[in-house]
């Protein structure tokens, strides 16, 4: 049971975790763009420290959700990633075989620094509604970041705070703390995740190896 509940704990975190040339070299493409390109064809690698590499790539796919258009991002190391942008507001829609659920999430939004929301997901765990909350703060904006040795402008940081009923998970509740980095005109380029409850610990830091954008 035990097992079962970290694993479904650790599902919920992997929604936020994603997911290097010259020092000198700069990236200027895209400053007049968004932060999640959906081109067909534009890929985006990655390297994460704890699942190795992967490739995301938009396809010419897409799904109405709750009455909104998703676009579909195949991952070269299985599954789908169904992503929204609307005014500013970025959704990613996946399926979490973990936790047998589909998972809506607000992940991102174009706003000042100091914006925060958070959004409650119910997880029955043996007849038992856990609810989880996500709870994202915008840290900083319109900032250079380097990542594998390439400088990207404009750029959002993203906190993200997980958190579980305490009386089960024990503490203040938290499962999990991140902190994601969106490049205007790239999309992810950088993020890291702490997970922590019942007994079990784990990390990652992923961060964008190469893209092309179509």
């Amino acid at each position: 049971m035990k097992t079962k509940l970290v694993a479904a704990l650790t599902a919920f975190v992997v929604v936020f975790a994603a997911c290097q040339k010259d020092p000198d070299e700069t990236d200027n493409g895209g400053t007049t763009e968004d932060y999640q390109p959906t081109s067909a064809g534009s890929t985006w690698q990655y390297n994460s420290s704890s699942s190795g590499s992967y490739t995301e790539t938009a396809t010419t796919r897409d799904s109405t959700i709750d009455g909104e258009t998703y676009v579909a991002f195949d991952n070269s190391a299985g599954g789908t990633r169904y992503v929204n942008k609307n005014n500013g507001v970025y959704k990613s829609f996946s399926y979490f075989k973990e936790i047998n659920k589909n998972l809506k999430l607000t992940y991102l939004k174009d706003a000042a620094a100091g914006t925060a929301w958070e959004e409650v997901i119910n997880y029955n765990f043996n007849g038992i509604d856990i609810p989880i909350t996500f709870k994202y703060t915008i840290t900083s904006r319109d900032a250079d970041k380097v990542v594998n040795n390439k400088t990207y402008n404009n750029v959002i940081a993203v906190d993200t705070k997980v958190s579980a009923n305490s009386l089960i998970v024990g503490g203040d509740g938290t499962v999990a703390t991140g902190e994601r980095f969106y490049a205007k005109g790239v999309g992810a380029i950088s993020s890291t995740f702490k997970f922590n409850a019942l007994g079990i610990t784990a990390n990652d830091s992923t961060y964008l190896v190469s893209h092309d954008i179509k």
